[in-house]
């Protein structure tokens, strides 16, 4: 009887320790779980920076993506659950501070705005001054970000009489479709985030000034109502990690440290 008793004993000490060892393991997951919001520009970089992310700390991440103006912000207000938001220009940063959900931010990358043209360059194009006359696309008014920043160029180069000339396409702010017709020679430039166009074979990107184009940082946000700000520091920390800067570097992005050149 004793020797029953003993080993029931053991055996429920062993599933309590062994269970409370894995169990610790799901627990700091369930209360170290990150939930982060990003640019769904920076989508595809996000997610391999994120699965390295969990696979060296263990902590477990929910994201979603989306544009700043109609889902990220409305959707942080709304829910309040968020710890992080990886925004893909100042615009998202400064509305996110405008609706009070931000407790820090810290540069992380930069995606400029940039011209794009055929590969070899052959009219010469330097700034968007240089296209009077040529044949540019331009996303269709007010349908985004790529419109918003396209037309401040336009404006900022005294384009407007070239851009009532230009070539409008439907297209998202991941669209690479003018990049596309540029490198088939069916337009001569267009206007992208540089992460949009830098996979695209057959054009250069050209920096715009940046008195008058877009730097557009990237920030890494902890949010003021994070439910764990303690691990929201540690995967901000590791936004700005070699490994992380590398994958920005391999989507296209430039690197903290390159300063939106």
């Amino acid at each position: 009887m004793k020797w029953m008793i003993v080993c029931i004993a053991c055996i429920v000490l062993a599933c309590v320790f062994g269970c409370r060892k894995d169990g610790s393991q799901r627990s700091a997951k369930a209360d170290h779980g990150l939930r982060i919001y990003g640019s769904h520009r920076l989508d595809e970089p996000l997610k391999k920076i994120v699965a390295e992310f969990e696979a060296q700390t263990g902590i477990s991440v929910s994201s979603e993506f989306g544009c700043g103006v109609p889902k990220l912000i409305p959707d942080l207000k709304a829910n309040q659950d968020g710890d992080v938001l990886v925004a893909g220009e100042a615009e998202e940063l400064r509305l996110a501070t405008e609706s009070g959900l931000v407790a820090s931010s810290r540069t992380i990358a930069w995606n400029p705005f940039v011209l794009v043209v055929k590969a070899g360059n052959p009219l010469g194009v330097k700034t968007p001054g240089d296209l009077s006359a040529a044949r540019f696309t331009l996303p269709v008014p007010d349908s985004g970000c790529v419109s918003r920043l396209s037309d401040q160029i336009v404006n900022a180069w005294n384009l407007t009489a070239a851009a009532g000339k230009a070539q409008r396409l439907d297209r998202g702010c991941k669209s690479a479709l003018g990049c596309e017709l540029v490198a088939k020679g069916e337009a001569d430039a267009t206007f992208t985030w540089r992460i949009v166009a830098a996979p695209v074979p057959g054009i250069e990107m050209i920096p715009i000034e940046k008195a008058k184009g877009a730097p557009c940082e990237c920030f890494g946000i902890i949010l003021k109502n994070a439910k764990h700000p303690v691990a929201a520091k540690q995967f901000v920390g590791f936004l700005l990690a070699e490994r992380s800067q590398a994958v920005f570097r391999e989507a296209g992005i430039l690197d903290v440290q390159e300063r939106g050149k």
